[in-house]
């Protein structure tokens, strides 16, 4: 399953890169000293290559995305000499690869063969500093390995030599990613006052945050000169109000038009009042039936048909004949929301 192409219409605007490494480079970090050095107002976005130039068949695995940042106070003379910039290399995956820290080393390699090509080179030149991060929104957790040499010795133990001498010497494989694993990201670090937190905030959405979230989100990216960014991103927002909690954030067009903060805090503030009063609503008027469960049976149909289609309410149904521990089933009524697909529902379900 290939990640939400979003993403990459998202962190193709400086504002929401700038907005990333200050987040999860600077303060989850804490390298702090390193974003401050950089130059934001003169970001650029570089060409993505291809791990193996001239080979169309793999231009699957070309780098997603790459942006190079100048250090402040360096002015490149146009020979490009390495210490003055950092280049920023963003992958998007929705699925753990398992080879992915060997993919990073591709990508990076072949960045700098390529940067290279046609070039002389003595020993008094250097290679850019290099930053990859891959940014994750799948809902397992992520288990693959971050540096190459894990990949490389998982049974170093039988090999006569210890583990600690393999993982402290980097001339035997090289080096590693920093990973975003948007799922597992602590409430206390979603700082409210950056978008690339928020963005990742609304990943994991639940009723109980969702006011505070999409106020946030929303007043985060309510400025005149990113205009295209706010649409793509809060049409992102309404998407996942419905992926996962069934309900509509409201009409784009009006949405869009919200500039004023008092507006925008009325807005989401009704809407998310609205939708709380629906499900309590909701399990209030189908509860009464004759004292059983079958109300909350028929509520949960109904929140599958509304989130995915007739089909799988109907499948869901299926599978809810019989249940009549209240508990059980209203652990099924998290699994309806928190499910991004049918086939994950159901599997959940079972």
């Amino acid at each position: 399953m290939r990640p939400d192409p979003t993403y990459k219409t998202i962190f193709g605007h400086a504002f929401m890169v700038e907005e990333l490494m200050r987040w999860l480079v600077a303060d989850l970090r804490g390298a702090r000293e390193l974003v401050d050095a950089l130059d934001f107002s003169r970001l650029q976005r570089m060409h993505e290559q291809s791990v193996s130039s001239g080979a169309a068949a793999l231009r699957g695995y070309a780098n997603d995305m790459v942006w190079q940042a100048p250090f402040r106070g360096r002015d490149d003379d146009g020979d490009g000499e390495a210490w003055l910039y950092l280049v920023m290399m963003l992958e998007f995956q929705s699925e753990v690869d398992f080879r992915m820290a060997l993919r990073i080393r591709n990508y990076v390699d072949n960045f700098h063969m390529e940067r290279w090509r046609g070039r002389r080179s003595g020993s008094g030149d250097r290679l850019a500093p290099v930053l990859p991060v891959v940014l994750y929104t799948g809902e397992s957790r992520w288990t693959a390995a971050v540096r190459v040499i894990d990949l490389v010795t998982p049974g170093a133990s039988g090999s006569g030599a210890s583990d600690l001498m393999w993982r402290s010497a980097p001339v035997f494989a090289g080096d590693g990613y920093v990973l975003l694993d948007a799922h597992r990201v602590r409430a206390e670090d979603l700082r409210h006052d950056n978008a690339a937190a928020l963005l990742v905030g609304l990943e994991g959405l639940e009723l109980e945050t969702a006011e505070e979230l999409f106020r946030a989100f929303h007043r985060r990216v309510n400025v005149p000169e990113l205009g295209e960014l706010r649409r793509v991103m809060l049409e992102w927002a309404s998407r996942q109000a419905r992926r996962r909690l069934g309900v509509e954030l409201g009409d784009m067009v009006e949405l869009n038009r919200l500039r004023d903060p008092d507006e925008i805090d009325a807005h989401y503030g009704t809407r998310v009042h609205a939708w709380k009063e629906e499900y309590r609503a909701a399990g209030r008027v189908e509860g009464r039936v004759e004292g059983r469960v079958e109300g909350l049976r028929e509520s949960l149909r109904r929140y599958a048909e509304m989130k995915f289609d007739a089909e799988t309410a109907a499948r869901l149904g299926e599978l809810l004949d019989g249940v009549a521990d209240r508990e059980v089933l209203d652990g099924m009524l998290a699994a309806v929301f928190e499910s991004d697909t049918p086939e994950e529902l159901l599997r959940r379900v079972s």
